[in-house]
């Protein structure tokens, strides 16, 4: 290898795989002004969230880069979602910058999200000192939004001039706007029945709206909170709700195009709902479609209430009901904001201003006097 390529060698790992859509989209964008070696996977297994599969895959990528991390002949190693385990591993074997994609707190998903462990039990504590750890170790941090990185400085102690946010953004490839019949009262919601989802809203708000008009709701989607979600439909006895297992991805977009009003959520009033925006937006606001969405301040980073999206308040269904009700009747309103989220995506969150932004960040923060050897 020459003085000049190694010089210009920067290594990526992660955890999850590699042709996740944050992974890819920062890849190309390290790509476009290094060489790069990228250390990861693209197995389906690990997109499915298994821990198990996750810590196996950050003990492969590790021991795969040893030989480079001992001679230190990267640039910087960017460390993608989710890196937390690789990060623990390889930072006794170099010394060069790292940076971190903090796109999902172990301990904050665990413990408060999904509620798996007790906040003072022992594997609670291990999971805080590994965020904690992998923070404070890297160079710089990613953050989905600025309310997001506001809470993390705050808990794991972070300098906030260590963190910079990077809005996730969806693949292109797949989500765009498409030609296909639409269907005039159909309201569509996918999700994974996580208790910040709020799917008992979307239910609730099905049920205000069942005699009053001719609207539907399409729910697709599994997970933990779905039998619940069963049960609250059954004993409400709605009639205007059409649940649906989950999908391939590749077909989600057909979905999305066939409704007239998608919910991006989120809806449930826990902490981390009002701290990100969630995924399910971008991808709707790249298919030029009119999105409902919680009243947060994630959200507002983002989106305006009224001119590319409309707000209703967590954890409100009468809300939600009057949001899908005024946009439903309203075709000219629902065909300005639809328009409008289009262009909002295109100018903060689409693959290429993404990646221009990832890249200038890194290259500012890390190197600001460095006269980078660009390929």
């Amino acid at each position: 290898m020459s003085k000049e390529r190694s010089d210009n060698l920067v290594l990526f790992l992660s955890g999850r795989e590699s042709n996740y859509p944050r992974n890819q989209m920062i890849i190309a964008a390290l790509q476009n002004s290094y060489h790069t070696e990228v250390i990861s996977s693209q197995r389906d297994d690990i997109s499915r969230g298994s821990f198990y599969c996750i810590i196996l895959q950050s003990i492969k990528c590790s021991i795969k880069a040893l030989k480079g991390l001992i001679f230190s002949k990267y640039k910087f190693i960017f460390v993608g979602f989710f890196g937390q385990f690789i990060l623990l591993f390889i930072s006794s074997f170099t010394k060069v910058p790292m940076v971190f994609d903090f796109f999902v707190s172990a301990y904050d998903t665990l413990v408060f999200d999904r509620k798996l462990f007790k906040s003072n039990s022992i594997i609670a504590k291990l999971l805080y000192k590994l965020d904690f750890f992998c923070c404070n170790k890297a160079e710089l941090i990613l953050v989905d939004t600025k309310t997001q990185g506001n809470y993390f400085s705050d808990i794991f102690f972070i300098p906030k001039e260590k963190i910079k946010v990077l809005f996730v953004g969806c693949d292109e490839d797949l989500f765009h706007p498409i030609e296909i019949n639409e269907d005039p009262d159909l309201v569509l919601y996918y999700s994974t029945y996580m208790p910040l989802h709020g799917v008992e809203i979307v239910i609730q708000a099905a049920k205000i709206l069942e005699n009053t008009s001719s609207i539907k709701f399409k729910l697709i989607g599994e997970g933990m909170g779905l039998q619940s979600a069963l049960e609250l439909a059954n004993n409400l006895n709605t009639s205007n709700i059409l649940f649906s297992p989950s999908i391939p991805l590749m077909l989600l977009p057909d979905e999305i195009a066939k409704a007239t009003i998608c919910l991006g959520g989120h809806f449930g009033n826990t902490a981390k709902a009002k701290r990100v925006i969630p995924g399910k937006i971008y991808q709707i606001l790249a298919m030029r479609k009119a999105a409902i969405v919680g009243d947060t301040k994630a959200n507002r980073e983002l989106l305006t209430h009224g001119i590319d999206a409309w707000f209703c308040n967590l954890s409100d269904p009468n809300s939600l009901a009057d949001g899908i009700k005024i946009l439903h009747e309203n075709q000219e309103l629902r065909k300005q904001i639809s328009e409008a989220g289009y262009q909002t995506f295109k100018s903060k969150a689409s693959f290429k201003t993404l990646g221009i932004t990832f890249e200038s960040t890194i290259i500012n923060q890390l190197f600001p006097r460095d006269n980078i050897q660009r390929k």
